[in-house]
């Protein structure tokens, strides 16, 4: 399979994405697979399913926030109610999906704990820094877990940075197709519209002046 598994869209806080578009988005770069994994949210993924058909399979899933970073949980049809990171993973188990650690080196504590517990571990994420991302493939060699990969998007543009070629999920073997970095103002973007969504009137101006400035 050729894959990004990793996408998000508009039930995610930080996104504006239909699920419809991010399909056929996804269909017009060449892959076969796509997980859609929402922030706390089962709709987005569940809506992209509907979408899915002779060339592209979505896989369901759900980025968790849990007391010890994100866990997303893919292959689940139904929200995770649990917060503490163990409780996270049990419940993952408990629905028949799987339990990955995104990102491991952004936004995490008691990572190597995580990553024992988990059962893969994303390796190339493309909205974390590269130094991370090697990080994060040493770590799954060290403790010989198996590996994805995806690029996290928030935008359009962004589906697609990642494209990884696995013969299945938790495999130790994979070629990447696509490796890109996220541009900076396709982050600042997601966090101002994180901002609007969230109400967080007092960041919004300086989100909006970040944009402003990049894109000059």
């Amino acid at each position: 399979m050729i894959g990004d598994f990793h996408i998000h869209t508009k039930y995610s806080y930080d996104s504006l994405n239909d699920p419809k578009k991010v399909v056929k988005i996804a269909k017009k770069r060449g892959l076969d697979t796509i997980a859609v994994t929402d922030h706390d949210c089962i709709r987005g993924a569940l809506i992209a399913k509907k979408y899915e058909g002779d060339e592209i399979t979505v896989i369901p899933g759900i980025e968790r926030k849990t007391d010890a970073g994100d866990i997303i949980g893919l292959n689940v049809t139904e929200s995770i109610k649990s917060i503490h990171w163990r409780d996270v993973i049990d419940e993952i188990h408990s629905l028949g999906g799987i339990a990955v650690l995104p990102h491991p080196y952004r936004g995490h504590k008691n990572i190597l704990e995580l990553a024992k517990n988990v059962d893969l571990i994303e390796i190339w994420n493309s909205r974390s820094k590269p130094n991370d991302n090697m990080r994060a493939l040493e770590l799954a060699e060290m403790l010989k877990k198996g590996v994805i990969a995806g690029s996290d998007a928030h935008t359009y543009s962004e589906i697609g940075n990642t494209a990884i070629f696995i013969e299945y999920l938790g495999a130790r073997e994979f070629r990447f197709l696509s490796k890109k970095l996220a541009k900076r103002t396709e982050k600042v973007f997601s966090y101002l519209v994180g901002d609007i969504k969230r109400r967080r009137f007092n960041l919004i101006p300086y989100h909006l002046s970040l944009l402003i400035r990049i894109r000059k």
